[in-house]
């Protein structure tokens, strides 16, 4: 869309005006006249052209003008092509050199946001935000009609979230010998999904945790943020709730814990799917929130299905409110849904052997090393070969050793005898 807007510049020439007297149009082009943008750090460029219709030259200034309170400064004007450029002095920016006739300038405003400013403006529901452009010449005797456009931009706020959701643990693997069945304390009809005794959590089935991580990642703070969950539970025979809460949900923000509420209670829940919402307040920008949903299954549960593993997964979505209002559901760079999962396998109990089954392989035991003895017996197993017996004076004498000055003694007695 171009809009051009006439100005008419009149030059005076010493004593006789009406000699000199020379008629100039500068046209100023916009290429739209209706700017919507996002509120955010970005600036704000807008083009625009200014072209001399004259006979002569011209010295041309351009003058910036906004509403009060608008929310957006000029920063500078760049000129685009040639070697110009303005020399700006708050809202007034002279060109530096000669504009002459039938050249034109390209101009580029740039802009500057005033967060606040412009975040308030929305909280009021203000009306849109007014940019004046006027094209004058240094000649003081100028024609101002018709000397100006006018732009229109209308801010919107898009809000910027980053959502991390995980399990934790993303696994969990226990043994069915270690835990007891505990389905006395979850017996159906109940006036609520959350486990009766938190504490004997851990002695009666699989704990698993899903939590949603927020973190304000825009330019302003967030007046109410929304997430809705859905945490599926599971009945037993329709009479025992195997698969509940372990505690109220809760959601962590600046120190502050907050409880999460559950919307539907047993009587009126649909499909097996507990609704659970965590309204957040004041979400202030760079501060995080953390939704901790903690979820516990059952030892007969995998009992019931022959102690294979089981997916648990649960579903998400969440939507915010705008400093205007504005309910959004979608955002440009971060997903406002997801699901989050958790792998639970419980191995069974060692098989139980029977009492009789002891006592007969008790008693086969025995019977066996008997028989086995027997055979042993019988083969010489048990009988071993003796040395043979000597007779006692070989033994004696084998057995010791005579001092030689005894053996000659005895000689000489046995001589004196004879």
């Amino acid at each position: 869309m171009y809009i051009f807007n006439n100005t008419t510049l009149k030059f005076m020439c010493g004593s006789n005006a009406s000699s000199c007297l020379t008629q100039t149009d500068l046209n100023i082009i916009a290429y739209n006249s209706s700017i919507p943008f996002n509120i955010s750090e970005k600036k704000l460029r807008v083009p625009i052209k200014v072209r001399a219709e004259s006979g002569i030259a011209v010295m041309m200034q351009l003058q910036i003008k906004f509403m009060p309170q608008a929310g957006l400064k000029l920063e500078k004007l760049n000129v685009t092509n040639q070697q110009k450029f303005f020399t700006c002095v708050q809202q007034n920016c002279s060109l530096n050199s000669i504009l002459r006739s039938g050249n034109d300038v390209e101009v580029e405003v740039i802009l500057k946001q005033d967060i606040n400013t412009l975040v308030g403006r929305l909280v009021k529901q203000l009306d849109n935000i007014t940019l004046v452009i006027t094209a004058t010449c240094l000649n003081p005797d100028i024609d101002d009609t018709n000397n100006n456009i006018t732009l229109i931009f209308s801010p919107h706020f898009i809000p910027s979230v980053h959502i991390l959701n995980m399990s934790v643990p993303e696994s969990v693997l226990g043994e069915a010998a270690e835990f007891s069945d505990g389905q006395k304390s979850v017996t159906f009809p109940r006036d609520s999904f959350l486990l009766d005794d938190p504490k004997k959590s851990k002695s009666l089935g699989l704990i698993y945790q899903h939590r949603i991580t927020l973190r304000n990642t825009g330019t302003t703070r967030l007046p109410n943020l929304t997430v809705n969950i859905e945490w599926p539970v599971i009945y037993l025979d329709d009479d025992i709730l195997v698969m509940l809460l372990v505690q109220q949900p809760v959601h962590e923000k600046a120190d502050v814990n907050n409880n999460c509420d559950i919307l539907n209670t047993p009587s009126s829940l649909i499909s097996n799917l507990l609704k659970i919402q965590c309204d957040i307040i004041n979400l202030e920008v760079n501060e995080v929130s953390q939704i901790k949903v903690e979820g516990i299954i059952l030892k007969s549960y995998f009992e019931k299905i022959g102690y294979a593993s089981y997916t648990f997964v649960s579903s998400w979505s969440m939507e915010l409110e705008s400093p205007s209002g504005t309910r959004v559901k979608t955002l440009p760079e971060a997903s406002t849904n997801g699901t989050i999962s958790t792998v639970l396998t419980m191995r069974p109990p060692p098989a139980e052997v029977p009492v009789w089954a002891i006592i007969l392989g008790v008693i086969g035991g025995i019977l066996l090393l008997v028989a086995l003895g027997g055979v042993l017996y019988k083969i010489g197993f048990f009988k071993r070969k003796r040395p043979p017996v000597r007779p006692a004076s070989q033994q004696r004498t084998s057995g010791r050793t005579e001092d030689p000055q005894q053996v000659e003694e005895r000689k000489e007695t046995q001589k004196n005898k004879v």
